[in-house]
């Protein structure tokens, strides 16, 4: 975090605001009653593993309002990754993109499950998330390792497009369960 407050915001702006973490295979891990009027802007940090049998899992996310999950069609994400899927030293870029989808991808489109191996970590800025007349947008930054081993950069946006204060988030997989993991949230001071 050392690292994130001198990029980001001035010495000591970081305040712990609650976490959740699994050693056990769940469908999804949530975060309630995390956002509050106490802060403009947020931070989550996470690491987590994803246990499928599919070469094509991704990470997703969805928020949270009055202690309900969110599960309409007011999702956007743009999300690009480059890999080390090439011999010759070049990067493998590719794109997943959506829009008025049901979820926010958060995590690349082939996430590996290795044993009990953290295989996607990264941060999430949440920008205005508890205000009540404003779209909610998301800035998503990860490294996962994918099913053929690769490593690979995740960038993303992800937007959520209603005008209602959240309060909470969940994270989930569009296949199969999320294991060995946590998510931590900080607020960000104004000043």
């Amino acid at each position: 975090l050392k690292y994130v407050e001198k990029q980001y915001m001035p010495s000591g702006a970081l305040t712990y605001i609650n976490g959740t973490s699994s050693t056990s295979e769940v469908s999804a891990l949530t975060l309630d009653s995390v956002f509050s009027s106490s802060y403009q802007n947020y931070l989550i940090v996470f690491g987590i593993t994803v246990a499928s049998g599919s070469n094509n899992t991704k990470l997703l996310t969805r928020v949270r309002h009055g202690g309900s999950t969110v599960t309409g069609s007011e999702y956007h994400t743009a999300l690009a990754n480059f890999d080390t899927a090439t011999s010759n030293g070049n990067l493998n870029m590719s794109g997943d993109n959506s829009n008025n989808a049901s979820s926010i991808q958060v995590g690349g489109a082939a996430l590996s499950n290795t044993a009990n191996l953290k295989t996607c970590s990264g941060t999430i800025f949440l920008y205005d998330i508890n205000k009540s007349d404003e779209y909610k947008t998301m800035l998503i930054d990860n490294v996962s390792q994918n099913w053929s081993g690769y490593t690979s950069r995740n960038m993303a946006v992800g937007q959520y497009l209603a005008d209602q204060a959240i309060d909470g988030v969940t994270f989930f997989a569009n296949s199969g369960n999320l294991r060995n993991g946590y998510f931590r949230v900080y607020g960000l001071a104004d000043s």
